[in-house]
């Protein structure tokens, strides 16, 4: 009698199982489904017991495999005995095969979410957000509450951390000093806090030589505790006693490995040691698999055997290599780039190298395109969906004998460039085919990188200008030591062109270290590209560089960029060239110069968005100005401070000492009304005295969240 009640049992469970199973399937079969939610009954018309759906969702007791086909699927909502039993496998499922999953929400009682959860490996890809069913309480991955977060803090109990959701959402808006400061609070905040602080890892060279000690160190012992909590590790100068932490080979728990990594970046390693760390660097790497990101230097990636490694990173999307060295084979680079072309799902490729002094030897045309076609085979033979490289940047190759890597690579399939360092070219032998080949394979092109070039190099402007006439639509123009003097006028029509071509969608416009930039050519810009956030044309060089804008250019047309946030501007009210001297007496020419200024500084006020202001003087040749000749603009009394009383967004301020010398009680006042958000005031040149009459004292003392830099 009870064998046949135990089969009567057992064919009702299988009867449920296929059910079960059944409606899995059913989902399935809903591939256009974008939102789904499910629940169970919790009532008295149910016989459901703790943990009879628990194996549901999983991929070897439940159906969670009948699911793969929702590849339209973007918010996802789970009741916890739904959820409770999904690990590790069940979470790598989601990212494979859910790709527009952006939304995730979890309800329950145990919301276990410590470091070696896998819901924390999957979170950076997307939102989500926990919700507690016995407290009123969610726990969000999005919110920015840091700071009411740390007042909290101060006043909770220590009774608050045992809610485990209110631990995260206090911890992830942290920086790391404050986390080694709860740590230190009790053993209780210790342990809670301790697995978010080991998260990320930036090790500076100090920290680094401590490992090296024969006798055990704090940070040794810390960091030989937390390896599976690590994903970040930041280096700038490794060793083989990091490595070999790392790696941890005295133990045989793979539990206690760093094989949660994401992203490693080392600039350089040490090789002062007996021990090699090539090999160890290598065994790191085939511990994470699922890197990221990965930043390497050049030589220890191609000379020590570490690529075979680098090439088997099929989950890689951004590849980083670095050398302050002159690299003296082009068929090293050759190598590095078939092994990593391949990879799936890599969309970034730096390489931040100087080929300058290199010959082709025996490196042919022929052997750079066979290359290119077996890396194209490679990649999409391991993943035939696999994603294209949208940002690239060629090592620098300047005076190297004719190569075409940089225009067979535009035209392969590898690509589907969005960002590009612009990389060189023999200019006058292919302009041409240069303009054709990035507007046919390059339609996505909008964010450029222009490398310095110098007065005497106008090969420099002129592959430049191509680029910028052939794409459409450039949102961001980014140069580093840009002149526009060249031998010919090409470097002039580079700025031309992109406003005229450009005016309409650029937003971004960056001149580092500016050398020579025509004062005209920038209130082009700010007169005629709307979209434009950010401006930024300056220089460090207190001498030498011509790249201040004069009011007098700004007369002609108003601003239309009402959308900036950024804007880092130099002036020269007192330029050589200006039109406010052609033709006028003294007199007149100093009114039309005050009522020039004024009207840069309204300008300047009409930007009601505006959170980051530099502002910085000429200091070169092409101008007459005195010492104090600015002394006295952003004052209210006799200078045009009021004129910026719109810059309610202001949260950073950067003056120049000729700009800030004259400021006192009356201008403190002002910023402290007129400026609500300002957070960080950065101050240049004249020495800055901060006794307790000094104003600026008086405006930390009503701000104390103001932070104020001397430079």
């Amino acid at each position: 009698m009870e064998a046949t009640d135990k089969d009567e049992e057992d064919a009702e469970r299988r009867l449920l199982s296929s059910a079960s199973k059944r409606v899995c399937t059913q989902i399935e079969r809903l591939e256009k489904l974008e939102t789904l939610t499910l629940d169970i009954v919790a009532s008295e018309h149910t016989n459901a017991m703790d943990g009879d759906y628990a194996w549901d969702l999983t991929l070897s007791r439940g159906w969670l495999g009948e699911l793969a086909g929702l590849k339209n699927l973007e918010i996802l909502s789970l009741e916890a005995d739904l959820w409770s039993k999904m690990g590790q496998a069940k979470v790598e499922f989601i990212y494979e095969h859910w790709p527009l999953l952006k939304d995730i929400s979890l309800r329950g009682n145990h919301l276990e979410l410590g470091a070696p959860s896998p819901w924390l490996w999957l979170r950076p890809r997307l939102h989500l957000v926990l919700r507690s069913l016995n407290r009123d309480l969610t726990w969000d991955s999005n919110s920015p509450v840091r700071y009411a977060a740390l007042k909290m803090l101060n006043s909770a109990a220590h009774g608050v951390f045992g809610i485990l959701e209110l631990v995260l959402l206090v911890s992830e808006h942290l920086d790391p000093l404050d986390l080694a400061q709860c740590i230190q609070v009790c053993k209780a905040w210790s342990r809670q806090f301790e697995p978010v602080l080991w998260t990320n890892v930036c090790l500076k060279e100090h920290h680094v030589e401590l490992l090296g000690n024969t006798r055990p160190s704090p940070l040794k012992i810390a960091l030989l505790r937390n390896l599976p909590r690590i994903r970040t590790i930041r280096t700038s100068d490794a060793n083989v006693a990091l490595v070999q932490v790392l790696i941890n080979r005295s133990s045989t728990d793979p539990s206690t490995l760093c094989t949660n990594l994401k992203r490693l970046e080392i600039e350089d390693i040490s090789v002062a040691h007996r021990i090699a760390p090539w090999p160890l660097l290598e065994a790191l790497l085939d511990l994470n698999p699922r890197l990221t990101h990965l930043k390497l230097p050049f030589q220890a990636v191609i000379t020590y055997g570490v690529l075979p490694a680098v090439s088997k990173l099929d989950h890689l999307q951004q590849l980083s290599v670095y050398s302050t060295q002159q690299c003296t084979r082009l068929r090293e680079m050759l190598m590095f780039l078939q092994a990593c072309l391949p990879l799936p799902n890599l969309t970034e490729l730096l390489m931040d190298l100087d080929l300058a002094c290199v010959n082709n030897g025996d490196v042919t045309d022929t052997d750079l395109r066979i290359m290119v076609q077996e890396a194209e085979r490679a990649r999409f033979s391991r993943d035939p969906t696999a994603t294209k490289i949208k940002s690239l940047r060629l090592p620098s190759c300047r005076n190297l004998m004719w190569n075409p890597l940089p225009l067979i690579l535009l035209k392969s399939k590898l690509l589907d460039l969005e960002s590009c360092e612009i990389p060189w070219f023999d200019a006058d032998e292919v302009l041409e085919e240069v303009e054709d080949v990035v507007r046919r394979h390059c339609p996505n092109l909008k964010y450029l990188y222009c490398p310095s070039f110098g007065n005497e190099e106008e090969e420099d402007g002129e592959i430049v200008w191509t680029f910028v006439l052939a794409c459409s639509g450039i949102r961001s123009f980014v140069s580093h030591r840009f002149s526009d003097q060249g031998p010919r006028s090409r470097p002039r029509d580079i700025i031309s062109t992109l406003v005229s071509k450009h005016f309409s969608t650029l937003e971004d416009f960056e001149l580092t270290e500016c050398v020579q930039v025509n004062s005209y050519d920038q209130q082009t810009i700010l007169s005629q590209c709307r979209r434009l956030k950010q401006f930024w044309v300056l220089s460090s060089y207190s001498t030498g560089n011509y790249i201040g804008i004069d009011p007098t250019d700004i007369l002609e047309k108003n601003w239309v960029c009402v959308e900036l946030t950024k804007l880092g501007l130099t002036l020269n009210r007192f330029s050589r060239c200006s039109s406010a001297f052609a033709g006028n007496k003294e007199d007149s020419a100093h009114q039309l110069l005050a009522i020039a200024a004024k009207n840069v500084y309204t300008q300047i006020g009409r930007l009601t968005k505006l959170e980051i202001l530099v502002l910085d003087i000429e200091k070169s040749v092409k101008t007459k100005a005195r010492k104090g000749d600015y002394a006295w603009d952003l004052t209210l009394s006799r200078g045009w401070l009021g004129e910026l009383a719109g810059l309610k967004s202001l949260k950073t301020l950067r003056l120049q000492a000729d700009l800030w010398s004259g400021m006192g009680q009356a201008e403190m006042e002002f910023i402290h009304e007129q400026w609500p958000l300002l957070r960080e005031v950065g101050l240049r040149g004249k020495s800055l005295q901060m006794s307790a009459q000094s104003t600026w004292f008086w405006l930390l003392n009503k701000r104390p969240q103001l932070r104020l830099v001397h430079e």
